[in-house]
């Protein structure tokens, strides 16, 4: 062991995730750090490169001017701030149970960071901290019957440390940057986005509920695939599979009700 440091959680999002006139580009936890609160940084980082890897390939073969870029960072750091926000919040929530057995994560912190300030001989240091933590433990068990009560109302109303959030993690809507509107053509955004990429949060481990509107993940449904006599011609696919990955076309799926024939 050559070192030892202090972990502080904070949050840090990047100015900007474009840089050097676009020849530089940041995803993932060089974009964005957040505390191991809900596994966000994960996610983020993996819908950092989701956003920017057919944006990059389809300026790299042509079907696609260099301003596709500039719309990465306009959906994708307003996306990162909101997570950001979350997984603070988050982590607040999940020290509501130590705290609730008289255990103080602050308190533990300033222990620790005494303890790597002060000038105390080799292994004092973590003597102090250890001691500290072991005091803290002992209040704990002995308060334990007392607050048996609060304890299982945090847990049972769920104010406590979340690791599923489907609607943020599936329901991020990008109203700016690469996205066509009804009437308007898909726009761009050179500077580092406000607003570019958001979902309403009523709430934390909200349930995703698909919707088709513009910017948003596209539903998954299965579909039959008929041919001109209406006869089924495979099996059911996913909406999902129908879109092509390799081409920037659209694509039309027309729902059709089988008992009235109508198509939307």
């Amino acid at each position: 062991l050559h070192s030892v440091k202090s972990w502080v959680m904070d949050a840090v999002v990047a100015e900007d995730f474009c840089a050097l006139g676009g020849r530089v580009m940041l995803a993932g936890d060089a974009a964005h750090r957040f505390p191991p609160a809900g596994g966000f940084g994960m996610n983020t980082g993996i819908q950092d490169a989701h956003n920017l890897a057919w944006k990059l390939a389809a300026v790299l073969r042509g079907t696609a001017g260099p301003q596709l870029l500039s719309s990465y960072p306009s959906e994708r750091r307003p996306v990162a701030q909101a997570n950001a926000a979350l997984s603070i919040s988050n982590w607040q929530e999940a020290v509501r149970v130590p705290q609730a057995l008289g255990l103080d994560p602050a308190a533990a912190g300033l222990v620790s960071q005494l303890a790597s300030a002060a000038l105390l001989p080799a292994g004092a240091g973590r003597w102090l901290l250890e001691s500290a933590l072991a005091a803290g433990r002992g209040v704990a068990a002995s308060i334990l019957p007392l607050r048996q009560g609060a304890l299982q109302e945090i847990l049972n109303s769920g104010q406590s440390l979340k690791l599923q959030f489907p609607k943020e993690d599936l329901g991020v809507v990008y109203k700016q940057g690469a996205v066509a509107t009804e009437g308007g053509a898909a726009g761009t955004s050179t500077g580092k986005g406000s607003r570019g990429g958001r979902y309403v949060s009523g709430g934390r481990g909200l349930p995703y509920v698909p919707s088709t509107e513009v910017g948003g993940r596209l539903p998954h449904c299965m579909l039959a695939m008929l041919g001109q006599d209406r006869q089924q011609r495979q099996q059911l696919v996913s909406s999902l599979d129908l879109i092509n990955a390799g081409s920037l076309g659209l694509n039309l799926l027309l729902v059709c009700s089988g008992s009235q024939g109508a198509c939307s």
